[in-house]
């Protein structure tokens, strides 16, 4: 989730019902900003997200939803498939 972009909607949406569940959300969702630091900790090579909140629909919101990310996360799309061939450290990306 891109908190700076949930908060921003969540002010906008003031008093409404969609503020409330904007509201909710921040309590069950990964904030973007803590992912770094779990990637660290964890050894991950490669993180790849998925059930982005809110789902960055344009270049302007995938930008912002990606300033906060690790080097090198992927976002990814409908369609998109990794492979982890046997006996190899590769990752393999596979684009729809």
């Amino acid at each position: 989730m891109s908190l700076p972009i949930i908060e921003t909607l969540e002010q906008a949406s003031a008093g409404s019902r969609f503020g409330k569940i904007l509201h909710d959300i921040q309590n069950y969702h990964a904030h973007t900003s803590d992912l770094l630091d779990l990637v660290e900790q964890s050894g991950v090579r490669q993180l790849a997200l998925y059930h982005l909140v809110p789902p960055p629909q344009n270049a302007l919101f995938k930008k912002i939803f990606s300033r906060e990310l690790p080097k090198g996360a992927v976002i990814t799309q409908d369609g998109m498939m990794f492979e982890l061939p046997a006996a190899s450290d590769n990752v393999l990306r596979i684009d729809p």
